[in-house]
Protein backbone atom coordinates (compact mmCIF):
# COMPACT_ATOMS: atom_id res chain seq x y z
CA UNK A 1 0.00 0.00 0.00
CA UNK A 2 3.30 2.32 -0.01
CA UNK A 3 1.52 3.39 -3.69
CA UNK A 4 -1.34 4.60 -2.07
CA UNK A 5 -2.54 8.20 -3.34
CA UNK A 6 -5.52 10.48 -3.01
CA UNK A 7 -7.57 10.94 -6.00
CA UNK A 8 -6.94 14.46 -7.94
CA UNK A 9 -3.26 14.27 -6.35
CA UNK A 10 0.24 13.69 -7.83
CA UNK A 11 2.50 10.87 -6.11
CA UNK A 12 5.14 12.03 -3.51
CA UNK A 13 7.49 12.74 -6.30
CA UNK A 14 5.74 14.32 -9.02
CA UNK A 15 4.37 16.86 -5.89
CA UNK A 16 7.80 17.74 -4.68
CA UNK A 17 8.34 18.44 -8.60
CA UNK A 18 5.32 20.28 -9.35
CA UNK A 19 5.72 22.53 -5.76
CA UNK A 20 8.92 23.65 -6.76
CA UNK A 21 8.03 24.90 -10.21
CA UNK A 22 4.40 26.25 -9.26
CA UNK A 23 5.95 28.02 -6.42
CA UNK A 24 8.94 29.30 -7.60
CA UNK A 25 7.68 30.27 -10.65
CA UNK A 26 4.78 32.86 -8.51
CA UNK A 27 8.28 33.70 -6.02
CA UNK A 28 10.62 34.36 -9.09
CA UNK A 29 7.73 36.86 -10.46
CA UNK A 30 7.75 38.74 -6.73
CA UNK A 31 11.32 38.63 -6.40
CA UNK A 32 12.27 40.30 -10.07
CA UNK A 33 9.74 42.91 -9.39
CA UNK A 34 10.97 43.54 -5.92
CA UNK A 35 14.05 43.72 -7.03
CA UNK A 36 13.24 46.37 -9.90
CA UNK A 37 11.50 48.25 -7.10
CA UNK A 38 14.13 49.07 -5.27
CA UNK A 39 16.35 49.27 -8.03
CA UNK A 40 14.46 51.67 -10.08
CA UNK A 41 13.78 53.12 -5.84
CA UNK A 42 17.61 54.06 -5.79
CA UNK A 43 18.37 55.40 -9.11
CA UNK A 44 15.58 57.81 -8.00
CA UNK A 45 16.99 58.16 -4.49
CA UNK A 46 20.81 58.37 -6.01
CA UNK A 47 18.90 61.54 -8.84
CA UNK A 48 17.20 63.39 -6.51
CA UNK A 49 20.43 63.89 -4.32
CA UNK A 50 22.17 64.87 -7.33
CA UNK A 51 19.75 67.76 -8.34
CA UNK A 52 19.94 68.87 -4.81
CA UNK A 53 23.77 69.52 -4.57
CA UNK A 54 26.32 71.21 -5.92
CA UNK A 55 27.32 70.66 -8.97
CA UNK A 56 31.12 71.05 -9.27
CA UNK A 57 32.79 70.96 -12.69
CA UNK A 58 35.75 68.37 -13.07
CA UNK A 59 36.96 66.44 -15.80
CA UNK A 60 35.58 62.69 -16.40
CA UNK A 61 32.32 61.11 -16.44
CA UNK A 62 29.90 63.83 -15.09
CA UNK A 63 25.94 65.13 -14.38
CA UNK A 64 25.22 68.42 -15.21
CA UNK A 65 22.15 70.44 -14.87
CA UNK A 66 20.67 73.73 -16.34
CA UNK A 67 18.90 75.83 -18.82
CA UNK A 68 19.74 75.34 -22.69
CA UNK A 69 21.19 78.48 -24.62
CA UNK A 70 20.99 78.70 -28.37
CA UNK A 71 23.07 81.00 -30.59
CA UNK A 72 19.32 81.58 -32.47
CA UNK A 73 17.37 80.75 -29.68
CA UNK A 74 16.23 77.87 -31.69
CA UNK A 75 16.24 73.75 -30.71
CA UNK A 76 19.07 72.40 -29.58
CA UNK A 77 18.02 69.19 -30.48
CA UNK A 78 15.40 67.75 -32.66
CA UNK A 79 14.02 64.31 -33.21
CA UNK A 80 12.01 63.86 -35.78
CA UNK A 81 9.94 60.37 -36.60
CA UNK A 82 8.08 59.22 -39.07
CA UNK A 83 4.94 56.48 -38.28
CA UNK A 84 2.54 54.25 -39.87
CA UNK A 85 -0.42 53.36 -38.39
CA UNK A 86 -2.86 50.39 -38.82
CA UNK A 87 -6.08 49.66 -36.68
CA UNK A 88 -7.94 46.37 -36.04
CA UNK A 89 -11.43 45.62 -34.81
CA UNK A 90 -12.00 42.64 -32.38
CA UNK A 91 -15.54 42.11 -30.92
CA UNK A 92 -16.72 45.33 -31.43
CA UNK A 93 -13.19 46.54 -30.11
CA UNK A 94 -10.64 49.05 -31.60
CA UNK A 95 -7.18 48.46 -31.39
CA UNK A 96 -3.97 50.59 -33.32
CA UNK A 97 -0.63 50.58 -33.65
CA UNK A 98 1.71 53.36 -34.75
CA UNK A 99 5.33 51.89 -36.20
CA UNK A 100 7.92 54.18 -36.75
CA UNK A 101 9.14 54.19 -40.67
CA UNK A 102 12.15 56.54 -40.53
CA UNK A 103 14.08 59.14 -38.40
CA UNK A 104 16.03 61.92 -38.53
CA UNK A 105 18.08 63.46 -35.41
CA UNK A 106 19.18 67.15 -36.00
CA UNK A 107 21.71 68.14 -33.11
CA UNK A 108 24.06 71.11 -32.23
CA UNK A 109 26.62 72.32 -30.28
CA UNK A 110 25.31 74.14 -27.34
CA UNK A 111 25.61 75.79 -24.01
CA UNK A 112 23.90 74.92 -20.24
CA UNK A 113 24.15 77.69 -18.04
CA UNK A 114 24.15 76.05 -14.60
CA UNK A 115 22.82 77.53 -11.66
CA UNK A 116 25.76 79.43 -10.97
CA UNK A 117 26.41 80.88 -14.11
CA UNK A 118 29.06 78.71 -15.33
CA UNK A 119 28.27 77.71 -18.86
CA UNK A 120 29.33 74.44 -20.92
CA UNK A 121 29.54 73.58 -23.87
CA UNK A 122 27.62 70.69 -25.18
CA UNK A 123 28.59 68.23 -28.29
CA UNK A 124 26.02 65.58 -28.83
CA UNK A 125 26.44 63.34 -31.59
CA UNK A 126 23.34 61.40 -33.82
CA UNK A 127 23.32 59.11 -31.16
CA UNK A 128 22.31 61.34 -28.52
CA UNK A 129 19.72 59.74 -25.77
CA UNK A 130 16.77 62.41 -25.26
CA UNK A 131 14.04 61.77 -22.63
CA UNK A 132 11.46 64.26 -23.20
CA UNK A 133 8.34 64.37 -24.27
CA UNK A 134 7.16 63.57 -28.29
CA UNK A 135 4.28 65.38 -29.77
CA UNK A 136 2.49 65.20 -32.94
CA UNK A 137 3.65 67.84 -35.08
CA UNK A 138 1.39 66.54 -38.47
CA UNK A 139 -1.16 64.03 -38.98
CA UNK A 140 -2.33 62.63 -42.64
CA UNK A 141 -4.73 59.56 -43.16
CA UNK A 142 -2.42 56.50 -41.68
CA UNK A 143 0.56 58.37 -41.01
CA UNK A 144 2.15 60.85 -38.53
CA UNK A 145 5.30 62.82 -37.98
CA UNK A 146 5.87 62.93 -33.53
CA UNK A 147 8.55 65.04 -32.92
CA UNK A 148 10.55 65.55 -29.56
CA UNK A 149 13.02 68.99 -28.82
CA UNK A 150 15.07 70.26 -26.58
CA UNK A 151 14.17 73.99 -27.43
CA UNK A 152 16.77 76.89 -25.92
CA UNK A 153 15.38 78.21 -22.48
CA UNK A 154 14.54 74.23 -21.42
CA UNK A 155 16.30 73.08 -18.08
CA UNK A 156 18.27 69.81 -18.81
CA UNK A 157 20.03 67.33 -16.89
CA UNK A 158 22.88 65.77 -19.13
CA UNK A 159 25.28 63.12 -18.65
CA UNK A 160 28.77 62.79 -20.48
CA UNK A 161 32.46 63.24 -20.23
CA UNK A 162 33.46 66.35 -18.87
CA UNK A 163 36.83 68.05 -20.12
CA UNK A 164 38.47 71.28 -20.01
CA UNK A 165 39.39 72.55 -23.79
CA UNK A 166 41.96 75.45 -24.27
CA UNK A 167 39.88 78.72 -25.97
CA UNK A 168 42.02 78.56 -28.12
CA UNK A 169 42.58 74.97 -28.70
CA UNK A 170 41.80 73.44 -32.21
CA UNK A 171 39.48 70.70 -31.47
CA UNK A 172 36.77 73.10 -30.23
CA UNK A 173 35.65 76.49 -30.81
CA UNK A 174 34.17 77.69 -27.53
CA UNK A 175 30.52 79.24 -27.68
CA UNK A 176 30.39 83.31 -28.05
CA UNK A 177 34.27 83.96 -28.30
CA UNK A 178 35.64 80.95 -25.84
CA UNK A 179 33.15 81.37 -22.49
CA UNK A 180 32.80 77.81 -22.33
CA UNK A 181 36.15 76.20 -21.31
CA UNK A 182 34.49 72.79 -20.49
CA UNK A 183 33.16 71.02 -22.96
CA UNK A 184 30.86 68.31 -22.65
CA UNK A 185 31.02 65.17 -25.01
CA UNK A 186 29.63 61.68 -25.10
CA UNK A 187 32.25 58.57 -23.67
CA UNK A 188 33.27 55.63 -26.06
CA UNK A 189 30.78 53.92 -25.05
CA UNK A 190 27.91 55.59 -24.40
CA UNK A 191 26.10 58.93 -26.30
CA UNK A 192 25.31 62.24 -24.51
CA UNK A 193 22.10 61.58 -22.15
CA UNK A 194 19.79 64.86 -22.02
CA UNK A 195 16.82 64.52 -19.29
CA UNK A 196 14.52 67.26 -19.59
CA UNK A 197 13.03 68.61 -16.54
CA UNK A 198 14.52 66.47 -13.56
CA UNK A 199 16.52 63.63 -13.62
CA UNK A 200 13.85 61.18 -11.65
CA UNK A 201 11.49 61.45 -15.00
CA UNK A 202 12.73 58.28 -16.53
CA UNK A 203 12.86 56.41 -13.16
CA UNK A 204 9.70 57.06 -11.04
CA UNK A 205 7.46 55.93 -13.66
CA UNK A 206 9.16 52.47 -13.34
CA UNK A 207 9.51 52.47 -9.89
CA UNK A 208 5.66 53.30 -9.84
CA UNK A 209 5.37 50.27 -12.06
CA UNK A 210 6.87 47.48 -10.61
CA UNK A 211 5.99 48.92 -7.39
CA UNK A 212 2.30 47.97 -8.26
CA UNK A 213 3.32 45.00 -9.67
CA UNK A 214 5.53 43.99 -6.52
CA UNK A 215 2.48 44.50 -4.38
CA UNK A 216 0.16 42.05 -6.57
CA UNK A 217 2.78 39.64 -6.67
CA UNK A 218 3.00 39.64 -3.24
CA UNK A 219 -0.58 38.80 -2.82
CA UNK A 220 -0.56 36.03 -5.08
CA UNK A 221 2.51 34.66 -3.69
CA UNK A 222 0.96 34.69 0.31
CA UNK A 223 -2.09 33.02 -1.16
CA UNK A 224 -0.34 30.08 -3.34
CA UNK A 225 1.87 29.28 -0.09
CA UNK A 226 -0.96 29.75 2.51
CA UNK A 227 -3.88 28.83 0.31
CA UNK A 228 -3.22 26.14 -2.39
CA UNK A 229 0.14 24.99 -0.77
CA UNK A 230 -0.28 24.87 3.45
CA UNK A 231 -1.80 22.02 3.72
CA UNK A 232 1.33 19.75 1.46
CA UNK A 233 3.60 22.05 3.85
CA UNK A 234 2.20 20.88 6.99
CA UNK A 235 2.16 17.72 5.94
CA UNK A 236 5.73 17.14 4.95
CA UNK A 237 7.01 18.79 8.14
CA UNK A 238 4.29 18.35 10.79
CA UNK A 239 2.84 14.39 9.02
CA UNK A 240 2.22 11.46 10.77
CA UNK A 241 1.62 8.15 9.43
CA UNK A 242 -0.82 5.46 11.17
CA UNK A 243 -2.22 2.49 9.76
CA UNK A 244 -6.20 3.14 10.47
CA UNK A 245 -8.98 0.54 10.06
CA UNK A 246 -11.29 0.96 7.21
CA UNK A 247 -15.04 1.63 8.27
CA UNK A 248 -16.91 2.16 5.34
CA UNK A 249 -16.71 3.88 1.83
CA UNK A 250 -19.43 5.84 -0.29
CA UNK A 251 -19.53 7.84 -3.35
CA UNK A 252 -21.00 10.92 -4.38
CA UNK A 253 -21.71 12.05 -7.85
CA UNK A 254 -20.90 15.82 -9.50
CA UNK A 255 -22.34 16.82 -13.06
CA UNK A 256 -21.16 19.40 -15.17
CA UNK A 257 -22.17 20.84 -18.48
CA UNK A 258 -21.67 17.61 -20.29
CA UNK A 259 -20.35 15.28 -17.99
CA UNK A 260 -21.46 13.16 -14.64
CA UNK A 261 -18.49 12.09 -12.30
CA UNK A 262 -18.41 9.52 -9.51
CA UNK A 263 -16.08 9.97 -6.55
CA UNK A 264 -15.19 7.17 -4.55
CA UNK A 265 -14.62 8.07 -0.72
CA UNK A 266 -12.62 5.80 1.96
CA UNK A 267 -13.68 5.97 5.39
CA UNK A 268 -11.32 5.19 8.19
CA UNK A 269 -10.97 5.12 12.00
CA UNK A 270 -7.00 5.63 14.41
CA UNK A 271 -6.59 3.90 17.24
CA UNK A 272 -7.67 6.58 18.98
CA UNK A 273 -11.23 6.55 17.26
CA UNK A 274 -10.34 9.70 15.40
CA UNK A 275 -12.46 9.40 12.34
CA UNK A 276 -10.90 9.73 8.54
CA UNK A 277 -11.58 9.68 4.92
CA UNK A 278 -10.88 10.62 1.60
CA UNK A 279 -11.38 9.85 -2.00
CA UNK A 280 -9.54 7.59 -4.09
CA UNK A 281 -9.63 5.56 -7.11
CA UNK A 282 -12.57 2.96 -8.16
CA UNK A 283 -9.86 0.07 -7.87
CA UNK A 284 -9.38 1.01 -4.60
CA UNK A 285 -12.82 1.93 -3.44
CA UNK A 286 -13.80 -1.98 -4.84
CA UNK A 287 -10.80 -3.26 -2.63
CA UNK A 288 -11.97 -2.01 0.41
CA UNK A 289 -15.67 -2.33 -0.42
CA UNK A 290 -15.50 -6.34 -0.98
CA UNK A 291 -13.00 -6.67 2.15
CA UNK A 292 -10.36 -7.18 0.18
CA UNK A 293 -8.08 -4.70 2.29
CA UNK A 294 -9.32 -3.51 5.96
CA UNK A 295 -6.55 -1.27 6.48
CA UNK A 296 -5.05 1.94 4.79
CA UNK A 297 -1.96 3.86 5.72
CA UNK A 298 -3.40 7.50 6.39
CA UNK A 299 -1.02 10.70 7.26
CA UNK A 300 -2.09 13.42 9.24
CA UNK A 301 -1.38 16.71 11.35
CA UNK A 302 -1.85 15.64 15.02
CA UNK A 303 -2.77 18.97 15.95
CA UNK A 304 -4.81 19.87 13.33
CA UNK A 305 -5.92 16.01 12.45
CA UNK A 306 -8.83 17.62 9.82
CA UNK A 307 -5.18 18.06 7.66
CA UNK A 308 -4.92 14.32 6.40
CA UNK A 309 -4.89 12.31 3.30
CA UNK A 310 -5.02 8.46 2.79
CA UNK A 311 -0.89 7.12 1.80
CA UNK A 312 2.33 7.39 3.91
CA UNK A 313 3.17 10.07 1.82
CA UNK A 314 2.66 14.29 1.54
CA UNK A 315 1.60 14.62 -1.79
CA UNK A 316 -0.31 18.02 -3.32
CA UNK A 317 -3.51 18.22 -5.08
CA UNK A 318 -3.44 18.30 -8.64
CA UNK A 319 -6.31 20.85 -8.98
CA UNK A 320 -4.31 23.77 -6.88
CA UNK A 321 -1.12 22.89 -8.78
CA UNK A 322 -2.71 23.60 -12.14
CA UNK A 323 -4.38 26.64 -10.88
CA UNK A 324 -1.26 28.02 -9.47
CA UNK A 325 0.68 27.29 -13.01
CA UNK A 326 -1.77 29.36 -14.92
CA UNK A 327 -2.45 32.22 -12.61
CA UNK A 328 1.74 32.28 -13.12
CA UNK A 329 1.19 31.63 -16.57
CA UNK A 330 -1.25 34.54 -17.18
CA UNK A 331 0.48 37.04 -14.93
CA UNK A 332 3.73 36.47 -16.61
CA UNK A 333 2.04 37.29 -19.77
CA UNK A 334 0.09 40.10 -18.25
CA UNK A 335 3.27 41.85 -17.11
CA UNK A 336 5.48 41.54 -20.07
CA UNK A 337 2.07 43.18 -22.11
CA UNK A 338 1.70 45.67 -19.49
CA UNK A 339 5.62 46.15 -19.42
CA UNK A 340 5.78 46.92 -23.16
CA UNK A 341 3.06 49.30 -23.33
CA UNK A 342 4.66 51.16 -20.77
CA UNK A 343 7.71 51.51 -22.66
CA UNK A 344 8.43 54.95 -23.45
CA UNK A 345 9.88 56.10 -27.18
CA UNK A 346 12.93 56.75 -25.97
CA UNK A 347 13.63 53.29 -24.69
CA UNK A 348 12.73 51.47 -27.94
CA UNK A 349 15.10 51.31 -30.72
CA UNK A 350 12.21 51.47 -33.40
CA UNK A 351 9.58 53.70 -32.02
CA UNK A 352 5.88 51.07 -31.60
CA UNK A 353 2.83 52.69 -30.23
CA UNK A 354 0.34 50.39 -29.20
CA UNK A 355 -3.12 51.42 -27.88
CA UNK A 356 -6.84 50.98 -27.37
CA UNK A 357 -9.17 52.94 -29.54
CA UNK A 358 -9.05 54.16 -33.68
CA UNK A 359 -6.37 55.77 -35.01
CA UNK A 360 -7.70 59.01 -35.99
CA UNK A 361 -8.84 59.09 -32.39
CA UNK A 362 -5.52 59.19 -30.76
CA UNK A 363 -3.42 60.57 -33.49
CA UNK A 364 -2.04 64.10 -31.46
CA UNK A 365 -1.61 62.26 -28.24
CA UNK A 366 1.33 63.58 -26.43
CA UNK A 367 3.61 60.90 -24.60
CA UNK A 368 4.78 62.28 -21.19
CA UNK A 369 7.20 60.28 -19.36
CA UNK A 370 6.22 62.11 -16.40
CA UNK A 371 2.33 61.03 -16.95
CA UNK A 372 1.38 57.82 -14.96
CA UNK A 373 -0.06 56.20 -17.77
CA UNK A 374 2.65 57.72 -20.05
CA UNK A 375 0.12 59.85 -21.87
CA UNK A 376 -2.17 62.90 -22.46
CA UNK A 377 -4.79 63.56 -24.85
CA UNK A 378 -3.63 66.03 -27.63
CA UNK A 379 -6.19 68.26 -30.34
CA UNK A 380 -5.49 68.82 -33.66
CA UNK A 381 -4.00 72.24 -34.31
CA UNK A 382 -6.40 74.58 -35.86
CA UNK A 383 -5.73 76.04 -39.04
Amino acid sequence: MNGLVPAGSFDADVSVVCVLIAGGWMTLLFAFSLMRFLAYRHRCLRSEAIEQGPIELCEGPIVIGGCVETDDGGPAIRIEIDQAGTEQKHKNTWSHVWRETARRVHVRPFCVRLDNDQRVLVIPDEKVKIVDDMQTESSKNNTRLRVSEVSSGERVWIRGILSREGRDGGSVTAYRGGEAPFVLRRSRFEPVDVSSGTLTTRYARWRRFYRASAITFAVLLTLTHVVAFSSYYMQCVFGRVETATITGTSTYVTTSKSSKTTHYVIEAKLADGTKLKDEVASSIYVAARDKKIVQVPFRYIPFARFIHSIGVSAVASTGWIVVVLMVAMVATIVLALVRRSSVAWYEQRRVVESRSGRLHEHAWDKQVPAASDLYVRGNEPKE
